[in-house]
This record gives C-alpha cells, sequence and structure tokens, in this order.
C-alpha cells in the first residue's frame, strides 16, 4: 500500500518562489510505502510552518486533558527558581553524563547554546505518553526522522501559506498578506523571513508531515489541526513501512 505525498516545486525552488510572479502551481507525485500498524504509545505532535508557536501554545493551554509538554534536559546550573524535573524547568545534568547519553542515543534533539548543551531525550516524550496525552514537541522538522529512527512515529503537521489568487498579486505578496492577517503586528520583513523559513522546511522535510493545513484565521487552522490529530491519533495509524518500492 503507498501513500501519496504531493509536493510543490515551489517549495523546492525557495529563492524562485520567492522572486516568481508566476501563480501557477507545479505538483510532484511521489510514494512511500505504509502499512497500518499497531502502536502502544499517544503519539507526539509536531507542528511546523508559519504561525507555529501560536498553534502549539493554544493546544497546550487550551486542552491540558488532552495534551503535555515534556521536560527537556541541559547541562547548564539551575537558577534560583528552577527546581529539577519539575514542569517548565529542565533536568540538570553533568556535561560529560549528558555527552554519554547522547552518544547511546537517549536523545532525538541536542543543541548548544553558551556552551551548554540543550536536548530533549526519548524517555522525556514517553513519559507525557504513559499519561495518555500527546507530547507537544517544539522541535525543527530534523527532529522528526530522529523520532522515526527510535520507532517513535510523531504526528507532523505542517502549516501553508493559504493563496487565493488575486489578479495583479505575485504569490509572495499573497503570503505576506496572509500573514499579516493572522498576526498585524508582523513587518513585511519579518514576513519574508517566515516565510523562506517555512519553505525551506517543507522542501527538505515534506515526506515526513502527516499532514499540511491552511486557513483564513487562526481558529481555522487550529481546528484543521484538531482533525489531523484526531483522524491520526488513534491505536493502529498507517505508517511508513520502511519497504522500497519495486
Amino acid at each position: 500500500i503507498f501513500l501519496a505525498f504531493f509536493l510543490k516545486k515551489e517549495a523546492q525552488e525557495t529563492t524562485k518562489s520567492l522572486n516568481s510572479t508566476d501563480q501557477q502551481d507545479e505538483w510532484i507525485l511521489s510514494y512511500e510505502p505504509v502499512t497500518q500498524q499497531k502502536i502502544d504509545y499517544v503519539r507526539p505532535i509536531v507542528i511546523l510552518g508559519p504561525m507555529k508557536d501560536r498553534i502549539l501554545e493554544d493546544l497546550i493551554q487550551d486542552q491540558p486533558q488532552k495534551f503535555g509538554v515534556c521536560i527537556p534536559h541541559t547541562t547548564r546550573a539551575p537558577r534560583a527558581n528552577e527546581v529539577h524535573g519539575a514542569l517548565g524547568s529542565y533536568y540538570f545534568i553533568a556535561m560529560e553524563e549528558m555527552k554519554r547519553q547522547k552518544d547511546l542515543g537517549l536523545f532525538f534533539e541536542v543543541g548548544i547554546h553558551n556552551e551548554n548543551l540543550y536536548g530533549t531525550s526519548i524517555n522525556s516524550v514517553k513519559a507525557v505518553s504513559s499519561k495518555g496525552l500527546h507530547c507537544v514537541l517544539d522541535v525543527r522538522g530534523d527532529a522528526i526522522p530522529e523520532l522515526q529512527k527510535k520507532s517513535i512515529y510523531p504526528i507532523a503537521i505542517y502549516i501553508k501559506p493559504k493563496l487565493s489568487y488575486r489578479r495583479g498579486m505575485n504569490v509572495l505578496d499573497e503570503k505576506i498578506v496572509w500573514l499579516q492577517e493572522l498576526n498585524k503586528r508582523l513587518t513585511h520583513d519579518a514576513c519574508i523571513k517566515i516565510i523562506q523559513q517555512g519553505e525551506r522546511v517543507s522542501a527538505e522535510f515534506a515526506d515526513c508531515f502527516t499532514a499540511s493545513v491552511t486557513g483564513d484565521t487562526i481558529e481555522e487552522i487550529e481546528e484543521s489541526v484538531l482533525h489531523v490529530i484526531k483522524l491520526h491519533g488513534g491505536s493502529e495509524p498507517w505508517l511508513p513501512s520502511g519497504e522500497m518500492i519495486p
């Protein structure tokens, strides 16, 4: 059984799409073998694309009975008001120990900031799942294949700009208008940066997306996100089989 992915050529050619006034979308059809598999965990959630921070925040705040967050690790020293292992804080760990655990493959995401390591462990995601909650992850796109290597398949949702194909307006301008209608505080330059980042993510990780959604308002986008989670959040989802296409 094969799952079809429709990938926009504009997402693979960021520079061309940003400078072009051509409003004809070209689609590339590719396939990945999938099978329906039984899983024993609640799938984590990854959201990428424009306005992802707002959507993630709303999921956690509006439906705490369905969504939770995990506790990351860091090698920096705790601050005065921070408690080891508390929600909203960190697991504070020695540098050598975190490097050792990283080498053992216990983390799916590790970064460095001000000479300290920060990372999210597989066990921290499983701890949220064990409570019957979807773990909402604020991660980069490259975390998705790393999770999949650990046999954890997140529901990965990409938020794409909604195009109305208004006469006399090019694709870039339409995307800027869409973003500024969602967040009126965004400047023109900020919109371009967000669009460029989103297109790079889409070009590199489109084959990892469970679905893509869009909408005219934050409420519409959130409704679509919740629909995707409901559709793919069961105990027997369709997941990549790992087989090669003959």
